[in-house]
């Protein structure tokens, strides 16, 4: 074999074994904001769901709390600490991004009866790495394109 040959088996072999970019965290996300819009970023992060909830009329107003609710939808967030100070850059001025887009077909999120939500691709409160392209809005989104959950151990 050719040197040549070596060299580009050995980067196909590279690119194909599943090597990801070492993950951020929220924190370091939200402080540099502005260097990832646009790119395709990994995040390890412990997720949580922005529920509203309402009446289940059509015209009904989404509450964040509602003790007569009966239907409810939510992203997924990544959440920084509170103290985090968000990229000067950026017009952002709270520390968590939503979690956008499908996995399978199905919307990445929380919904339904207020006695059996169910939530998709996620369960709340688990650590994932997730790989997503981040794109620039009020709050940033990142667009699901992989993701792994982190074993409890390595949390």
């Amino acid at each position: 074999m050719q040197p040549f040959q070596i060299l580009m088996l050995g980067i196909a072999f590279f690119t194909l074994s599943g090597c990801e970019q070492t993950p951020l965290s929220p924190e370091q996300l939200m402080l540099n904001l502005s260097q990832y819009y646009g790119k395709t970023v990994s995040v390890q992060a412990k997720l949580s769901s922005r529920l509203r909830c309402r009446l289940e009329t059509a015209t009904g107003e989404w509450m964040t709390y509602c003790g007569e609710c009966q239907i409810c939808r939510g992203p997924w967030v990544i959440m920084a600490d509170a103290n985090t100070r968000v990229d000067e850059t950026s017009t952002e001025s709270n520390p968590y991004m939503l979690i956008s887009g499908s996995w399978k077909g199905r919307p990445a999120q929380c919904e339904g009866p207020l006695n059996r939500i169910k939530c998709y691709p996620f369960e709340e409160g688990q650590t994932y790495v997730i790989n997503g392209l981040l794109e620039r809005a009020t709050p940033p989104r990142l667009y699901i394109k992989g993701f792994r959950e982190v074993p409890q151990d390595k949390k």
